[in-house]
């Protein structure tokens, strides 16, 4: 998916043109006459790009169903993965359709598995600018999200991780990148693995926050970590997921990695 990176290999990689759905840019607008909106002119301003791109996931995901039989596709052992603004597509792809039986999430900064809340805090702790409800790319979401407070929203990004459950996820990071804001990252990702936990599917579930590496590359653990869940969930061969490496403390920031300030709840066991 989208933009290239050195986590995946030993699987058939099919790639998601983004721009064929909606056109990946930066200057903070959003193309109303992109294929999307064209397509569902009714959508224009009510939606933004990543509920488009997810839908674009789905519709590829649909295309391979329609030749499965020729290709010899196993609909059962289908994985998503993408970095930086793409990590944020393999997340709303992967939350919002249920053919999916891996995602990995690669570096996917604020608007993918960062909580906003944790993010503003943060940076008002710190002072560090991060991304963050206010300080995003607004190509890719709502402008009028932009003028929310993330303390009063209903809902924040550990649900939209959790949709996935109870399938498999792997969550990396980066925090030589400051903006991409790990330490809210972090927070965000164990909050989202205690439904893995009520569900009794704690080993569906890994983060690697290792540093030291170009962005939307991989240290070595965090390749060890990918093939980790290649080989258990899309191959069927004996691996160990059971893989939690957060990311270090001390950085330009010190990082507040303590998340049980921010999961005030006692997690039931569901199933």
């Amino acid at each position: 998916m989208g933009t290239n990176s050195s986590l995946i290999n030993g699987c058939v990689q099919v790639p998601f043109n983004n721009n064929q759905v909606v056109n990946l840019n930066y200057n903070g607008t959003i193309n109303n006459n992109d294929p999307f909106y064209t397509v569902y002119p009714e959508l224009r301003g009510r939606i933004a790009n990543y509920s488009a791109w997810s839908w674009g996931i789905s519709r590829l995901i649909d295309g391979i169903a329609q030749v499965k039989d020729q290709l010899n596709v196993n609909m059962t052992k289908i994985g998503v993965h993408g970095c930086s603004a793409s990590g944020k597509m393999a997340l709303f792809g992967g939350a919002f359709d249920e053919r999916v039986a891996l995602t990995l999430v690669q570096e996917s900064g604020g608007g993918g598995v960062n909580s906003w809340r944790l993010s503003q805090a943060f940076t008002d702790r710190t002072g560090v600018q991060i991304e963050k409800i206010d300080n995003t790319n607004y190509s890719w979401f709502l402008q009028s999200m932009q003028r929310q407070n993330p303390n009063m929203l209903p809902h924040d990004h550990h649900e939209l991780i959790a949709m996935i459950a109870p399938r498999a996820v792997a969550i990396f990071g980066n925090r030589d990148y400051e903006w991409l804001g790990d330490e809210s990252g972090y927070k965000s990702t164990k909050a989202a693995r205690e439904v893995w936990k009520a569900l009794g599917a704690d080993a569906n579930f890994g983060y690697d926050f290792t540093t030291g590496h170009v962005h939307c590359t991989a240290a070595p653990s965090q390749v060890n970590t990918a093939n980790a869940f290649v080989d258990k969930f899309l191959k069927d061969q004996p691996a160990d997921t059971n893989i939690a490496i957060p990311p270090p403390a001390n950085g330009s920031a010190t990082f507040d990695l303590d998340q049980t300030k921010v999961i005030n709840w006692q997690t039931p066991t569901l199933l």
